[in-house]
């Protein structure tokens, strides 16, 4: 998963394309973000012990193999 912190926000960036997300969090809301990405259809996969996290369009281009 790409994080990027700026000041006191951090953003996510998918692994695939390098979309960004649509808005920024403050730097203690991360979980908050992870429900946000989920619900806009981003999905994570485990990939060699790091996390990595798709946008909603290569989720989809990738069909099944996220999950």
């Amino acid at each position: 998963m790409t994080i990027t912190r700026k000041d006191e926000t951090i953003s996510i960036i998918c692994d695939t394309c390098g979309t960004t997300f649509r808005k920024t969090f403050p730097h203690d809301e991360f979980a908050v973000m992870q429900r946000e990405i989920q619900q806009e259809g981003w999905k994570p996969r485990r990939k060699a012990g790091a996390w990595e996290h798709a946008c909603s369009h290569c989720a989809q281009s990738q069909d099944g193999r996220l999950l």
